[in-house]
């Protein structure tokens, strides 16, 4: 099999850092309409179970989409398929700057999905492919510090300039981020094709999937993405609007929120990805996992308060929440041989966006509204969240590391 191009290291960081860029603008795609459902509440007089699906529909399409490209994602050079689903998704966002309603929107969220699932996973599959096993916790870190960086930048700057003007802004921020960021793609990126003809060699298109889900090592880490995302989004969702609607706080105080859990994160980030690469993968995400339970937990029933009690768990909770998925997505990409890697990552996309599909769906139906809008039984999707992530745990456990050289798989 041919081998992945080699870059030199400075090249290596730029990529890196376009694919943090890249990551940004699917982050935010999906973040930013979170911190907007007081607007959208306000606005169109939708219920929380309206809201949710909003959010849930991103998550669902991209599910479907990711399965499907699982089936042949492995037989194009990488590059072309990240350059063409990147301008899928430019599309979706410009529908959304411009939908002048609910159902509009709707739509524009579901296109954005069926493009955001399949552009992650083949970022992570080219840093899979271009990046040493000994750096690729560093690159993790680097690439995923576009939570943080969302959280920082893009969260707050989208409220700002939606209370401004109007929710459709942040759309708009998102179509010229997207473009500047295509075109740094197209001329940094150096094609990826040492996969295809092992991939070809496989057979077709279905044969390719049987072999890649009849691995056992495969499907153990599909299912602890899977409960692992369902833990998370059983929470994200419905916290911008709990900490206003509940512990009180302002519009104005949320954007603060994220802002300041997002430059700690933005620290934290690549420090734990240098950890991972120095102590292991596994013993990092069973460490931060095992933290992560107390603001998981704490931010589901945290009582009125000011905002700089607030702030004593949610920027645990923004550490923890987003660090644990550093060493966990480094040994995921460990765990698939070369020639499998791009369908695996898009099944682990797709199996990630429909656990970020369902969880939404399963916290709205434990959760109801009170008078003023407030939330009652988010605790309950917190226990829940705590449960599954120890589940998680128990799965990575499970997980081995395999050669990139393409012998046989680890069961």
């Amino acid at each position: 099999m041919p081998s992945a191009p080699s870059l030199t290291q400075s090249r290596e960081r730029a990529v890196l850092w376009l694919f943090m860029g890249v990551q940004v603008s699917s982050i935010l795609d999906m973040m930013v309409v979170s911190p907007l459902a007081p607007q959208f509440i306000r606005l169109w007089g939708i219920s929380a179970n309206q809201f949710a699906a909003l959010v849930s529909v991103h998550g669902l399409v991209a599910a479907v989409t990711g399965v499907c490209a699982s089936l042949f994602v492995d037989r194009f050079d990488r590059r072309q398929v990240l350059l063409v689903v990147f301008a899928v998704f430019m599309g979706a966002a410009l529908a959304a700057a411009v939908a002048p309603g609910y159902w509009q929107l709707l739509a524009a969220r579901a296109c954005a999905g069926a493009a955001a699932g399949v552009m992650g996973s083949t970022v992570m599959a080219i840093i899979g492919d271009l990046v040493p096993v000994d750096r690729r916790g560093r690159a993790m870190g680097l690439v995923m510090s576009a939570f943080p960086v969302v959280s920082v930048l893009g969260v707050p700057l989208s409220l700002t300039i939606a209370a401004r003007w109007s929710w459709h802004a942040p759309f708009w921020m998102l179509v010229g981020l997207s473009a500047v960021l295509w075109v740094g793609v197209a001329l940094m990126v150096p094609p990826v094709r040492g996969h295809q003809a092992a991939a070809r060699a496989r057979g077709g298109v279905l044969a390719g999937f049987a072999a890649l889900v009849r691995v056992s090592n495969h499907r153990r880490a599909l299912a602890a993405l899977f409960i692992f995302s369902f833990s998370g989004f059983m929470v994200y969702p419905f916290l911008s609007a709990y900490q206003v609607n509940n512990v009180g706080i302002s519009e104005a105080e949320l954007a603060l929120v994220f802002l300041t859990g997002g430059v700690a994160t933005l620290f934290t980030a690549r420090i734990i990805g240098a950890l991972a690469d120095a102590h292991g993968k596994r013993r990092m995400f069973v460490i931060l996992a095992l933290i992560s339970i107390l603001p998981l937990a704490g931010v589901t029933v945290f009582p009125p308060a000011p905002l700089w009690a607030l702030l004593l768990v949610t920027v645990p909770f923004m550490i923890f929440m987003s660090g644990r998925y550093i060493p966990l997505m480094a040994l995921v990409t460990m765990c698939v041989a070369a020639p499998m890697r791009g369908a695996f990552m898009s099944l682990s996309a797709a199996t990630q966006s429909l656990a970020a599909g369902l969880a939404p769906l399963a916290s709205g139906a434990l959760m109801g509204q009170a008078s003023g809008g407030r939330l009652t039984g988010f605790g309950w999707s917190g226990a829940a969240a705590v449960l599954l992530t120890l589940a998680s745990i128990a799965l990575v456990l499970k997980l081995r590391a395999v050669s990139d050289l393409g012998e046989a798989q680890p069961r």
